[in-house]
């Protein structure tokens, strides 16, 4: 009898010892294998959360397009630091993420596997936008010092600094000696001649207000129409304009650079062959800030500040304005950088 108490108390032991609270249920990853997921990622969206001014506290979000998934503040995470004032914009370059950190006078260079810092470009003033030139250096759009600045992205030297009256902001190089670059003081789409040092053309002062550069084409938006400029054209053409949207900005192009989309109160669609635009996404009561697509499904990004203090969020919509999925993000998301490792 003593042997039949001692069984079941050896057994109901062991059953309360395996059960203990110590335990985590389910699969459990350790911190190399949730690095080794994170890096696993194909196709990915890094989300630029700007941050608030003079704050530093500006991040990076991945968001794994192929899962759905987001994870947040991965070069914090990975670094051990953050990465500066202000993210303005980004880039790919080869295997890199190029953030261009506006209050911080540089362009954080990242691992686009692992997240890892792989240098810094430092020493510019206030830098917005960057155009990849032919030869492989890089033009720097600024806010500040009315200028231009080209640099070698390998030996992180300044080649050399163009004039260029006014705040620059968005930029794109139409060939080996000229840029066409978005100007703030004199809303206007500026061409511009490396070569001389000068405007070769202003277009549409006075109206501009977001531009997406094409494969061939700039298209731009201002408070009645949508425009278009060829790059070997002489001058921009009006392509529409507008039946119901007021005060468009943001433009973004789908990679067949046949359909636009833009913010004004809400996203619009505007196929370019109709010229018409529609109203697919109201975002009624969201501060709505940044707008990208996905050059693979189309799908688009659109992201929401909030009160620019806490967390905003990134909505991801299909084409037709339908919403895919939600996730929060950092301190007033910005802009969105697509990223495929298989291509």
């Amino acid at each position: 009898m003593k042997n039949v108490f001692y069984i079941i108390y050896l057994l109901v032991f062991l059953g309360v010892s395996g059960c203990s609270n110590d335990d985590d249920y389910g699969p459990q990853n350790t911190v190399e294998e949730e690095e080794e997921e994170l890096s696993r990622a194909i196709r990915k969206a890094f989300v630029l959360n700007e941050g608030n001014f003079m704050h530093g506290n500006a991040s990076l979000d991945m968001y794994d397009l192929d899962y759905a998934d987001l994870s947040r503040n991965v070069f914090e995470s990975k670094n051990g630091k953050g990465l500066g004032d202000v993210a303005q914009s980004g880039f790919i370059s080869g295997d890199t993420l190029a953030v261009v950190m506006n209050n911080s006078g540089k362009i954080v260079l990242i691992n686009t596997g692992d997240y890892t810092l792989i240098d810094e470009i430092t020493g510019l003033n206030s830098p917005r936008y960057v155009a990849l030139l032919p030869g492989g250096n890089w033009l720097v759009s600024e806010l500040y010092h009315d200028q231009l600045t080209e640099i070698n992205p390998h030996t992180k030297e300044t080649v050399q600094k163009y004039p260029l009256e006014g705040w620059s902001e968005e930029i794109h190089a139409v060939n080996e000696s000229r840029v066409m670059v978005r100007n703030i003081d004199y809303k206007s789409l500026d061409l511009y001649d490396l070569s001389t040092s000068s405007v070769v053309k202003r277009g549409a002062p006075g109206e501009v207000s977001g531009v997406a550069f094409g494969e061939k084409a700039a298209f731009f938006v201002t408070s009645t129409y949508v425009g278009k400029w060829d790059y070997t054209a002489a001058n921009h053409e009006v392509l529409f304009e507008f039946e119901d949207a007021q005060g468009a900005r943001k433009p973004a192009l789908t990679k067949e650079n046949d359909v636009l989309y833009f913010l004004a109160g809400g996203v619009y669609r505007a196929v370019l062959t109709e010229k018409k635009e529609e109203k697919i996404f109201d975002g009624g009561g969201m501060n709505l800030y940044g707008l990208a697509v996905d050059p693979q499904t189309g799908d688009i990004f659109v992201t929401d500040a909030k009160d620019y203090t806490g967390r905003g969020t990134i909505y991801r919509l299909d084409g037709a304005g339908n919403e895919v999925d939600e996730k929060s993000a950092g301190i007033i998301p910005q802009a969105v950088v697509f990223y495929n490792a298989a291509q």
